[in-house]
């Protein structure tokens, strides 16, 4: 018979009670592991066990499956912002809703099915965790998509972190596609010129 202590191992120490009904464990097992302290009862059908640390982003994704990292919080994944935010950047298709958002500390972003797919990856922590996140070039377009009003200082750190540090690879092709569908502007790819003059230098 397969036990909590399995499945919590099997998944970086979170449980969904979906996947513990497919194994015959009880909605009220769970429960009884929650009130001797073994579980800790994250969300809506969602478990963690209670003497391990599971990984915050890896958490997120288990509640909110549909939605994909994306914007400050994919800077912050990429080591790309230092600044702590308390809200998750995630984006969901248009029309999903959760009454559990505010709760979570969760920054929806809304994308039409057009665009939703546009640049998403599987991406593994350094847990060995697997999350939706978009890619670095998607999270510049968005960063620096004007119609989202990110500041200054945000937008530049990004860049210039990407361009001094060769373990960042950029796919400028796919950059210009991505700025060209949002329809950014030029200001990204001005300042990456800029950057590119000052390093030739």
């Amino acid at each position: 018979m397969v036990t909590i202590q399995k499945l919590l191992a099997d998944n970086f120490g979170v449980l969904k009670t979906s996947v513990a009904k497919e194994f015959g464990i009880h909605s009220q097992t769970l429960k009884r592991y929650v009130e001797k302290g073994l579980l800790f009862q994250e969300g809506n059908g969602v478990y963690s066990d209670a003497q391990l640390g599971v990984n915050e982003f890896y958490l997120v994704q288990q509640k909110y499956p549909q939605g994909i990292f994306s914007r400050k919080t994919a800077l912050s994944i990429y080591g790309l912002n230092d600044e702590y935010n308390f809200e998750y950047d995630l984006t969901f298709k248009r029309g999903y809703h959760n009454q559990s958002f505010k709760k979570n500390f969760i920054r929806p972003h809304f994308s039409t099915d057009i665009f939703f797919d546009l640049g998403k990856e599987t991406y593994q922590l350094y847990g060995g965790e697997m999350i939706s996140i978009y890619n670095i070039e998607r999270t510049l377009v968005d960063i620096w998509n004007p119609r989202y009003g990110y500041d200054k200082e945000t937008k530049e750190v990004a860049v210039l972190r990407i361009f001094s540090n060769r373990e960042y690879k950029i796919d400028m092709k796919k950059l210009v596609e991505y700025g060209e569908k949002f329809r950014i502007g030029k200001a990204l790819y001005d300042f990456i010129l800029e950057v590119e003059k000052d390093a030739a230098a």
